[in-house]
């Protein structure tokens, strides 16, 4: 890949993974970021929720992805769905599962992927709250 053609898409968000790790997950799709697939406004958006929620997440590794927990933001439950229906549509490759109970109780979501989707989510930032 030509060296202005990489710095042009790192620049742009573009996840560029060598042609060998661009294998896909078990949900079959390739792990690469569709930076088209949000409008600017949305990825706006993203950025906020991320930097509001993941700070306030208890983030514990699992075989298979990341659980995150939010037991203090009564408004938790309403941004991670906004997060959710925001990030399938850029990282497709991400098998999202919500776990919810009553109104005073945790929201839980899991990242479910292999090894390579737990690298690319950890690679990242997204574990530390940075979009």
């Amino acid at each position: 890949m030509n060296r202005h053609l990489l710095l042009s898409l790192l620049l742009l968000g573009v996840a560029v993974l060598p042609e060998p790790s661009a294998a896909a997950p078990k949900n079959g799709m390739p792990l690469v970021c569709g930076v088209n697939a949000l409008t600017a406004r949305e990825r706006g958006r993203r950025e906020t929720l991320v930097e509001d929620l993941m700070p306030e997440a208890q983030i514990e590794e699992t075989t298979d992805g990341y659980q995150f927990t939010w037991t203090t933001d009564p408004q938790a439950y309403n941004k991670v769905v906004e997060f959710v229906g925001l990030e399938r549509r850029c990282c497709p490759f991400l098998d999202f599962e919500m776990r919810v109970s009553g109104p005073n109780s945790p929201v839980v979501l899991v990242l479910h992927g292999d090894d390579d989707t737990k690298a690319f989510v950890k690679d990242s930032g997204l574990l530390e709250g940075k979009p």
